[in-house]
């Protein structure tokens, strides 16, 4: 099955294939029978949602490792790894390293107000404004999406262990859907009120797979403070939302519109997956002369940690350039990620 098919605006369209519904799976644990059922409320995905909040005095550097194990009809297994390193001072500055073939690096700073993507292959820094939360805003320790249509949730305290050395909380939700062949699934996630972060989430779905997400070699140390800002040979281009001051002509008339060549589909998050999430990210970008994405903003949101994964899947796009006169140039694109389960 394939978890993020995408549609682009581009006229780049890709079919879906969706997984046969298993008959009589599992009901809901007896343990869990007569606990208190509630109903998640929906996510706020208005433009204050996706404010920075800094989470200052709690400094660490660690590796995020996604793994998701899916059992294929024939009996296959498949297995799918991603890794990031995060890195976070005690002044709320936090910087995000991805990628295998290309090098994605973000920072954001609350101190200096900017946010910087990095791009490596032109050693340039791309800063734009950060918008940052007010002060004791409190930062959402996971994303809490709605169930599907008529699903119930009963969550349950796991108590507390420790990982990479550091005490977490722990918490289960089992989520079971409606209709005469419920699917139940559950996601189990570890905080550290310390670090105040998820430090592992596991979910577990009879029709998607199993996946966890998990931070290891913890380092409670300062980070190095040159992680948070832009290398002294690279140049910085200020970007401020939508494309201001940017060359990038708009498709249409004599200005061709670019073509993907190579597309990666979007990963589900482990919590988006177990709630049914579905719908569209829709994304602004901005194809370079060189077939490569930037300045990649979300339009629309659907759910935040979709629309990070949404913006992960199109920086690995290549693309052939928008033309003008026979020329390559950079050219504004508006995209439609869609997730569909």
């Amino acid at each position: 099955m394939r978890l993020g098919t995408i549609f682009a605006l581009l006229c780049l369209m890709a079919g879906a294939s969706f997984a046969q519904v298993p008959p009589g799976v599992k009901p809901i644990p007896d343990a869990l029978v007569g606990q208190t059922i509630r109903e998640k409320p929906l996510i706020d995905t208005t433009p204050t949602s996706r404010q920075f909040v800094a989470v200052t005095g709690a400094p660490y550097s660690g590796e995020e490792i996604q793994e998701r194990i899916q059992i294929l009809a024939d009996g296959t297994r498949t297995t799918k790894r991603q890794t990031r390193k995060l890195f976070r001072d005690g002044q709320g500055r936090e910087r995000i390293e991805r990628g295998v073939t290309v090098l994605v690096i973000e920072i954001d700073d609350p101190v200096a107000g900017f946010r910087f993507m990095l791009d490596t292959a032109r050693k340039v820094a791309r800063r734009s404004k950060l918008v940052v939360a007010p002060p004791n805003t409190v930062r959402a320790l996971t994303e809490t999406p709605a169930p599907g249509p008529g699903a119930k949730v009963v969550t349950q305290s796991l108590g507390t262990r420790m990982i990479e050395g550091v005490s977490a909380v722990g918490t289960l939700d089992t989520t079971s859907t409606s209709g005469s062949n419920p699917i139940v699934s559950t996601v189990e996630t570890w905080r550290s009120p310390e670090l105040r972060m998820m430090l592992l989430v596991k979910s577990s779905n009879p029709r998607l797979g199993d996946e966890e997400t998990r931070i290891v070699n913890i380092s409670r140390s300062e980070p190095r403070p040159e992680l948070f800002r832009p290398p002294a040979d690279y140049g910085i281009v200020d970007e401020t939302p939508p494309f201001t001051g940017s060359s990038a002509l708009r498709p249409g008339g004599s200005v061709s519109m670019p073509a993907a060549i190579s597309r990666t589909e979007p990963e589900y998050t482990p919590a988006a997956r177990a709630a049914g999430i579905q719908g569209a990210v829709t994304l602004s970008i901005i194809v370079g002369k060189d077939g490569l994405p930037r300045d990649i903003r979300v339009v629309k949101s659907l759910d935040p940690g979709l629309d990070q994964k949404a913006i992960e899947a199109v920086t690995k796009w290549r693309f052939r350039p928008g033309q003008k006169d026979g020329q390559a140039l950079d050219v504004q694109a508006t995209i439609e990620v869609n997730f569909r389960l």
